[in-house]
C-alpha cells in the first residue's frame, strides 16, 4: 500500500507519522508531502528514512490512501485531486467536516461510518476527546443534547 501524508512536517503530520509504525500501515510505502521549503528534508519513520517531497497537483498518482494534515484552503485544493487520482482520503482540516456527504469519524466511537467512504473527515481535538467520553455513557442512556464551547490558545508560539 502506498500512503501519502500531506503536511508531514507540521505538528499534526509528525504525530501521525509517529503512530503509523504501530498501525496496520506499518509497512506501507510512504510519500511525505509538504511545502517547497521542506522539500528534501529527511524524516525517519520507525527505522526507515524518507525525503519530504513538495506537495503538487501530481503528488497523488499511484497513492492508495492520503492523510491530510493541512489547513482548510490547501485541503480544499488538494483533497479533490487525491480523490481523482483514486486515493481514499482522511482529512484533519475543517474543509469537509460540515459536508453531510462526508462521514465525520472518531476512531473508537463510530469508525464503521468510514467503511466504503472515499473521503472521511476527522473532528478537531476537543471534539474527539468529548466523543470518547460521551460514547462511554451510551450504555447508561447517553445524553440527549450537548453544547460544546471549546477554548483554544491564542498564543502565537503555542
Amino acid at each position: 500500500m502506498r500512503i501519502a501524508v500531506a503536511g508531514a512536517t507540521g505538528l499534526t503530520g509528525e504525530v501521525l507519522l509517529s503512530l503509523l509504525p504501530q498501525s496496520a500501515f506499518a509497512d506501507a510505502d510512504l510519500v511525505l508531502l509538504a511545502s517547497e521549503r521542506s522539500r528534501g528534508k529527511p524524516i525517519r519513520v520507525a527505522e526507515r528514512r524518507f525525503a519530504v517531497q513538495k506537495l503538487t497537483e501530481d503528488s497523488f498518482a499511484g497513492v492508495d490512501m492520503a492523510f491530510f494534515a493541512l489547513g482548510d484552503e490547501l485541503s480544499r485544493k488538494f483533497v479533490p485531486l487525491a480523490l481523482a487520482a483514486g486515493a481514499h482520503v482522511v482529512d484533519k482540516s475543517n474543509a469537509f467536516r460540515m459536508d453531510p456527504a462526508v462521514p465525520l469519524v472518531v476512531v473508537g466511537v463510530n469508525e464503521e461510518r468510514a467503511l466504503g467512504a472515499e473521503l472521511v473527515a476527522n473532528p478537531n481535538c476537543t471534539t474527539i476527546g468529548l466523543a470518547h467520553i460521551l460514547s462511554a455513557l451510551k450504555p447508561f442512556g447517553g445524553i440527549g443534547s450537548l453544547l460544546e464551547a471549546p477554548a483554544h490558545s491564542a498564543c502565537k508560539n503555542h
